[in-house]
């Protein structure tokens, strides 16, 4: 199928404007952080969640990661990380050797370290784009456009920005897509293996590329999870799992209570407007179900694959917040590449994106129709269409 550019989108458009909007976002980031007095700046508190991260490299440094999933300790670690009025401390709720990896960030003070933070987010979202050059032709001509998309779609502009971690989990997506594209599935494996501090995307994407045949990958990724086992049992005892385990239910029953309007997965969703959990859950196992049927099924390539298994695994998982559907940026990229006369409409649910913004004042996330829309929009196109897809 022959790529052709809407009228809007010249080619000049296409490589200038990106770069404006990008050293518009530049600016607009150097004046916040500049601009900034402890955990206060003009446009709002730094961070964001950050203080949840360095408060856990603090407590690595202090040689306490024992204590790592302890309020009172977290309390102290975070403490003068709010303004006043701020909450009293952020969760943290990854395993220990990701708490161990942030310890350097406990060197400088929380500013320098937000800054470095932010820029390694950024580094990451970069490398995602670069790496996935050869495997989306559109990517491979416009990266500029693409990072530029990608960072002023809301949840990856809040997500790197707001001290999150998205863009290593879009960088770990596609390097594992890269390296089995490229028929390195050791490589893939470790890159599923190194996605497990959040397993609720690394479980299923293993169990979906074994179903696919690709069992290097799936055991490349229980072995990367071996060691990480073992790289957390050095640091906190072989029971390191239980008590993580324990962190993330306490952070999600609280994450429900004081952020769950914001939730953008279906039992998320359905806890927070408290309709019957298991109703939620029936559906997510649904959607799971369909995505096996694709991939050991249907078996389409992996970019089809990918594309509409990234809004599902947002939408199933028993806890996403807003900045979790930056995954989709794969399947925008894709469907934008092989169906030019949609990324007007792709555009159109870009900007819907910030219906997030509503979110208080409709008692729900908007943000979770776009990624079901996201969702549907894939299948009918890549999957219920697959004559107008090219091999």
């Amino acid at each position: 199928m022959t790529s052709t550019t809407p009228t809007f989108w010249t080619p000049w458009r296409l490589r200038w404007y990106p770069r404006v909007a990008l050293g518009g976002m530049a600016l607009g980031w150097l004046i916040f952080v500049v601009s900034a007095d402890g955990p206060d700046a003009l446009t709002g508190r730094v961070g964001g969640d950050y203080p949840a991260f360095y408060g856990a490299a603090s407590i690595v440094a202090d040689g306490d990661i024992d204590q790592l999933y302890d309020g009172a300790r977290q309390l102290r670690a975070q403490e003068g990380l709010f303004p006043d009025d701020g909450p009293g401390y952020l969760h943290f709720a990854y395993p220990p050797y990701v708490a161990a990896a942030l310890r350097p960030l406990a060197l400088v003070d929380y500013q320098l370290s937000y800054v470095v933070y932010t820029l390694v987010m950024i580094a990451a979202l970069g490398a995602a784009i670069w790496l996935a050059r050869p495997l989306v032709p559109l990517v491979d001509r416009y990266p500029l456009a693409a990072m530029a998309a990608g960072l002023a779609f809301l949840p990856l502009f809040k997500g790197v920005g707001g001290g999150q971690n998205v863009a290593i989990t879009v960088l770990l997506v596609v390097v594992a897509w890269r390296a089995v594209h490229d028929g390195n599935e050791i490589g893939g494996g470790v890159a599923l293996g190194l996605l497990l501090y959040k397993p609720q995307f690394a479980l299923p994407l293993m169990g979906l590329y074994l179903l696919r045949g690709h069992w290097k990958v799936a055991a490349a990724g229980a072995a990367s999870g071996v060691v990480l086992y073992g790289a957390g049992a050095a640091l906190m005892g072989g029971g390191w799992v239980g008590q993580w385990l324990d962190a993330a239910r306490t952070f999600n029953d609280v994450d429900i209570d004081v952020n769950g309007v914001t939730s953008v997965s279906i039992p998320g969703t359905f806890e927070h407007l408290g309709w019957p959990v298991s109703a939620g859950f029936a559906i997510a196992i649904g959607l799971g179900m369909g995505l096996v049927w694709l991939w050991w099924k249907k078996r389409p390539s992996l970019a089809v694959a990918l594309a509409v298994t990234a809004p599902v695994l947002v939408l199933m998982s028993p806890h996403s917040q807003l900045y979790e559907p930056g995954l989709m940026l794969l399947t925008v990229a894709i469907v934008a590449d092989r169906f030019p006369a949609d990324r007007r409409w792709l555009g159109l649910l870009w900007v819907a994106g910030y219906g997030h913004l509503t979110a208080s004042a409709l008692g729900f996330n908007p943000m979770i129709i776009v990624v079901a829309a996201v969702a549907v929009w894939a299948w009918s196109r890549l999957v219920a269409n697959p004559v107008a897809v090219p091999a």
